[in-house]
């Protein structure tokens, strides 16, 4: 009877301990020197053409204060672009021109967002973030602002987590766009399909809202679904109205204390004009396993290794195999091996022959009087 008593005790320890491990609150913990990092693929579609935003993000923790954490990331994506089968444009959607249908300045629809060349969040950039451990946003030195009002790529993997263990919370906030500003929120002002770059006007209204359930928390990974819809005031004869609805699911790493993954999908809708514009959009980033991480530091080195090789090949002196056979080409007995050299020398990105190559400079000068007027010029 005892020893059943015991059992009884023991079962209620580890269950109560168990349930104890999952009561607690969820907690970025992204120590100096750690390493995360992401695949990310976004998609957006609209009647004239299909976007696809594809590449890795990098964090790499450099300091924790308290509940404080900053994090320098890296990072940045690719854009494919694949037109829409139909040839006669889009109708009542997105022009193909800088300023919509009409041209810039015409009394057409807006600017569409893949049309600004200015995004930074499609090209390689470091951005400094802090923020606290529930993700809020202290503060973000850099830009890597998305189109389609996604706001900014280094701040997507951070979304607010509650302060105490609960399995229901929300967040949102009232939303000010201006086009001149560079906002550290994470719908920033300066992604919008409608901004005019040289309009410095501030205009207030509309505002974000986020919710959030835990779907199921099994001790490493938490499940949670997301609601967000962000809407402006209403479209007016000077201003566009937009709106945006998405749901999916968020995971979180409870284990490591990192955002494990996200798949959402969105429905932006825009306003202008009496026309109106929806862009289906997904979005899907993973956190990539440490061997998938090694992978894609080694393909980066060697990328880097190669663009250092480019630019600093016509700097340093020929390998002497290669002018070897370089100054056979050109001693040939057949002319057409002598021009198709001094060809292949002409496409060459070196633009100088150093004194560790004197060899070339005189093989060449005897060209100058060779029979055949094609190589006399070649050369």
């Amino acid at each position: 009877m005892l020893t059943n008593l015991l059992r009884i005790g023991i079962l209620g320890l580890v269950i109560a301990g168990g349930s104890s491990v999952f009561a607690q609150p969820l907690r970025y913990n992204i120590q100096p020197k750690q390493i995360i990092a992401y695949n990310v693929t976004i998609t957006a579609t609209t009647p004239a053409l299909t976007d696809t935003l594809q590449g890795v993000i990098v964090y790499t923790g450099t300091e924790v204060a308290g509940d404080i954490l900053t994090l320098e990331y890296n990072g940045g994506l690719r854009k494919t672009t694949k037109s829409a089968a139909s040839t006669g444009g889009p109708r009542g959607g997105f022009g193909r021109g800088p300023g919509g249908p009409r041209g810039p300045g015409g009394a057409g629809f807006p600017r569409s967002p893949f049309d600004q060349p200015d995004f930074r969040g499609l090209v390689q950039s470091t951005n400094t973030l802090v923020i606290t451990n529930t993700g809020k946003i202290e503060s973000m030195r850099g830009d890597s602002q998305l189109p389609y009002l996604l706001g900014n790529l280094s701040l997507m993997p951070f979304e607010s987590l509650p302060t105490e263990a609960v399995k229901e919370w929300a967040d949102g906030n009232g939303l000010t766009i201006t086009s001149g500003d560079n906002s550290n929120s994470r719908f920033g002002p300066r992604f919008g399909p409608f901004a005019n770059n040289n309009e410095e006007e501030v205009k207030t209204g509309g505002g974000e809202n986020v919710t959030y359930k835990i779907q199921n928390d099994d001790g490493k990974l938490v499940t949670i679904a997301k609601t967000y819809v962000m809407t402006s005031p209403a479209a007016t004869s000077k201003d566009t109205g937009f709106n945006m609805n998405g749901t999916g699911t968020y995971v979180f790493n409870r284990e490591l204390g990192v955002p494990e993954s996200t798949d959402f999908k969105i429905d932006l809708t825009v306003d202008s004009n009496s026309s109106q514009v929806k862009v289906p959009i997904t979005v899907a980033w993973k956190r990539m396993s440490e061997q998938e991480l090694a992978e894609h530091q080694k393909l980066v080195a060697e990328e880097k290794a190669k663009l250092a090789e480019l630019a600093t090949r016509g700097s340093r002196p020929i390998p002497p195999d290669d002018l070897k056979k370089i100054l056979e080409h050109l001693a040939s007995k057949d002319d057409n091996v002598i021009l198709r050299e001094l060809t292949d020398l002409k496409r060459s990105t070196r633009r100088e022959i150093l004194k560790e190559d004197v060899q070339l400079v005189v093989q060449i000068g005897t060209l100058l009087t060779h029979k055949d007027e094609k190589i006399q010029d070649a050369a």
